[in-house]
């Protein structure tokens, strides 16, 4: 190491010591305290919860089993307020945690285990977990909607990270005009990069999708689909890169470096790849304005107008090809009946995709797999939808958030 610690860190994670040995010693060396021996430690987390903690806060059954998986639990220090530039600064209470879990879930339960410590303590609280050789830092923050939410680090374990990573989580580093100061700077020196520089929709296909083409010697022949999945793979770089231990229910605003940032992802795209949503025989399953589209009888009467009868240059121009809709698809659709027209034989010539791609507006089609037809875009692009349901017949939704198929963005949706 350099000057700031003369030793070898790497020897501080040792499984052949107990847990609060491993993390007394490595919070001493990163100059979190100078503390030799813990204030707490039980091996019965029920007791340690009830008896040293005293809550008094109804544990429910799901807490009771995450916190069973944890062998040895221990209160190590906290740093009080008065050491702080804010003297009125609430203290930042440490703890150690042993798991035996499986590692695939490690990462989980000690999300867990660290909502639940801090819903117990009411504050700030650094977690300290071992899983078998493997090490990890965990914090809590409140996300922009005032959610609760777990923010780790990565999984450490000797020779994982160089000496610049420990260094950064030195106290020396971290701003001491208040308790919260001191925190964030830590949690932000600790956390996982996706916590700290997440990836929106719109960043990944307006900033990184092009910066990627300009590499790319067969770019000219990318499909709109090709670039769909490329984006679509930006996206779940994180997700692939963690595996098991990826873990994000925060959208961390707080974190971006823009705060206008949309960076509410969750596992949207995480749970379709686990439900197999990108295979060719995945049926979508319906959340409830799909369900309540299905149970209605059907006031959506879409005409079918030969786009081969439609002059080029009218094709070409949106608002002329509006206008020829409207006098030419009157008659055709006031011959509608009452009966749902089946939509199977609609292929990407359907006039609906060349209007969208007209507007140079996304739109995701997963009818063929028993979805639906999103069209990407919030409040602001209202006129158009109604100009396309008019002339169209379609009754379009519109969905703040959209749905698991939009990755978070908002959206407006049809059958």
């Amino acid at each position: 190491m350099d000057l700031w610690y003369e030793k070898n860190i790497d020897e501080l994670f040792s499984d052949d010591e107990s847990i609060d040995s491993v993390a007394m010693n490595f919070f001493s060396a990163i100059g979190h305290t100078c503390a030799s021996t813990v204030l707490y430690s039980d091996n019965d987390s029920m007791h340690f919860v009830y008896g040293v903690l005293a809550t008094k806060t109804v544990l429910s059954s799901s807490d009771r089993t995450s916190l069973l998986f944890a062998k040895t639990m221990s209160f190590l220090f906290k740093i009080d307020g008065s050491v702080f530039d804010d003297a009125r600064s609430a203290a930042i209470y440490y703890f150690a945690v042993d798991l035996a879990v499986p590692k695939g879930d490690r990462s989980v339960t000690a999300s867990e285990i660290q909502l639940i410590l801090a819903r117990i303590i009411k504050a700030r609280t650094v977690i300290f977990f071992r899983n078998e050789s493997a090490y990890m830092l965990s914090f809590s923050m409140k996300n922009s909607d005032g959610k609760e939410s777990a923010i780790l680090s990565d999984w450490l374990s000797a020779g994982s990270h160089d000496d610049y990573f420990y260094e950064s989580l030195a106290s020396y580093n971290h701003s001491f005009a208040s308790a919260n100061d001191f925190y964030t700077d830590f949690c932000r020196a600790a956390a996982r990069q996706y916590y700290i520089y997440p990836c929106s929709h719109e960043m990944a296909r307006y900033e990184v999708l092009p910066a990627l083409l300009e590499s790319n010697e067969n770019r000219d022949s990318l499909t709109r689909d090709d670039m769909a999945d490329m984006v679509r793979s930006i996206l779940l770089e994180p997700i692939k890169e963690y595996g098991d231990d990826y873990i994000d229910d925060v959208g961390l605003t707080a974190y971006a470096s823009d705060d206008s940032e949309d960076t509410d992802f969750d596992l949207l795209e995480y749970e379709l790849e686990q439900m197999g949503a990108f295979d060719e025989d995945f049926q979508d399953i319906p959340f409830e304005d799909e369900a309540e589209l299905t149970a209605q009888s059907s006031t959506a009467y879409h005409s079918q107008i030969d786009s081969a009868s439609i002059p080029d240059e009218i094709i070409r121009d949106p608002v002329m090809l509006l206008a020829w809709l409207d006098h030419h698809g009157k008659d055709k659709v006031e011959e509608v009946t009452n009966e749902p027209v089946s939509r199977e034989g609609v292929s990407s010539e359907d006039l609906l995709i060349e209007a969208l791609e007209l507007e140079d507006l996304d739109y995701i089609d997963n009818r063929d797999k028993g979805g639906v037809f999103w069209i990407i875009g919030g409040r602001e692009i209202a006129s158009l939808i109604n100009d396309l349901s008019s002339k169209l017949g379609y009754v379009f939704t519109y969905k703040a958030g959209g749905g698991r198929a939009t990755t978070g963005e908002d959206a407006w949706w049809t059958r």
